[in-house]
């Protein structure tokens, strides 16, 4: 009985020892408010509109929560009785930040990975801030371009996953285009100013601001955020491979277009056929035509190259009917998986096109054909008939029951009647 007493307790103090260390352990990068006696914040608040702004943006931020204060970024002695003390040169106040400082600034925590560890937050920010177009403009006294500051919204930074932050998926183009979109701005650095507008009517701004998808690209996604850079044509094809499309990458890179795409401007890559800000649903429509970003535009119908591409839109265009006809037949589970299996060797044919080899897209397209001819070969009854008919069935089974009803009812009155 003692023996059992003396291991219950020990396993007890276990248990706690390990309840407590993982409180002290959540505690250490758990947000925590701000001290509520703040007297930078509490003065001003009480001022004009430019010094009561940033308080009352500080108040709700990231860095409130984590009780990150002023005198941490400004210097100065917020325990201090009087404005004066409080912003003296003795007690450290170093006031606003230099613009070409403040990288380095906001580098002093997030370039520091002992800080930033509990927070499971990168370091690497300014070391890659540095190594940018934004970083490096600076650095030769523009003060127009981009710091931390102007993207993460300043006082009022919020944490990246907050659906307000102004570097959230969704919101971050806006955030981009305050700059970007602005003609006077970017002016002088030659820098066009329609990518937003683009971007918001293409295949991905549909995806990322009316279905909030967040798997779609964004301008970081592409460029960078804190590295920002235009990608060269070399790079280009790996941007978009490397990032969603890797299939489509090793098709091209496989194919004639690929051939020295990183040293001859004329060879076709991605944004050839595709768009760079403005892409659009990609179907084997681009096969045809003349259009910018159509095969027409660049290999005529009599070429060699026009003619390879005539059979590989007969063969996708062909198969993708054949596609679309087996799913409005599918019924059964065995159906609805051939066709499922179809479908996905016509994404393979549109994938393979990149390649430009012909024998490979025949080779999908071909059975594509052939799983969606199986499940044509024993279709079942459209949807609308079968719904329909088991609707009669029920609407009969309802009909009896309630004549079953009513007869136990008429018959329970008639026993109480003859009683």
């Amino acid at each position: 009985m003692v023996r059992q007493r003396i291991r219950g307790v020990m396993v007890s103090v276990f248990a706690a020892c390990i309840l407590l260390g993982a409180i002290a352990w959540a505690a250490q990068a758990a947000p925590r408010r701000a001290d509520s006696e703040n007297s930078c914040v509490e003065c001003h608040l009480t001022l004009e509109v430019r010094y009561a702004v940033p308080a009352r943006e500080w108040l709700t931020s990231v860095h409130a929560d984590y009780n990150v204060l002023c005198t941490d970024c400004h210097g100065g002695d917020d325990s201090a009785p009087t404005q004066e003390s409080a912003m003296s040169e003795e007690s450290g106040f170093v006031g606003r930040t230099p613009k070409e400082q403040i990288p380095q600034l906001c580098g002093g925590c997030h370039a520091d990975s002992e800080r930033m560890g509990p927070y499971g937050l990168p370091t690497n920010q300014l070391s890659e801030y540095q190594e940018s177009k934004h970083g490096q403009l600076l650095a030769q006294g523009d003060e127009n371009v981009a710091t931390c500051y102007d993207c993460h919204d300043g006082h009022g930074t919020l944490d990246a996953e907050s659906p307000t932050s102004t570097v959230y998926p969704v919101n971050l183009p806006q955030t981009c285009a305050k700059c970007h979109s602005d003609t006077a701005l970017m002016e002088p650095y030659g820098v066009d100013t329609h990518q937003y507008e683009l971007l918001r009517l293409s295949v991905h701004g549909v995806a990322l601001f009316e279905e909030h998808d967040l798997r779609a690209p964004t301008c970081a996604s592409c460029h960078g955020n804190h590295g920002a850079a235009l990608p060269g044509h070399g790079e280009l094809v790996d941007v978009c491979g490397l990032q969603c499309h890797p299939l489509s990458e090793d098709a091209y890179l496989s194919g004639p277009h690929s051939s020295g795409a990183a040293d001859e401007p004329g060879v076709p890559s991605c944004v050839t056929c595709h768009g760079r800000y403005d892409v659009q649903e990609a179907d084997e429509e681009m096969l045809v035509g003349t259009e910018a970003g159509h095969c027409g535009n660049c290999h005529t119908p009599e070429s060699s190259e026009g003619e390879v591409v005539s059979l590989l839109y007969e063969e996708i265009s062909s198969a993708a009917g054949a596609v679309a006809e087996a799913q409005s037949l599918a019924r059964t589970p065995e159906q609805q998986q051939m066709a499922l299996q179809a479908q996905t060797r016509l994404r393979e044919a549109r994938v393979l096109q990149h390649a430009v080899q012909l024998d490979l897209v025949q080779q999908k397209t071909e059975e594509a054909r052939e799983l969606s001819a199986e499940v044509q070969q024993n279709p079942q009854l459209p949807a609308t008939i079968v719904t329909a008919e088991w609707n009669s069935v029920m609407l009969i089974g309802l009909i009896l029951a309630a004549i079953i009803i009513v007869l136990i009812l008429a018959g329970a009155a008639w026993a109480i009647i003859r009683r």
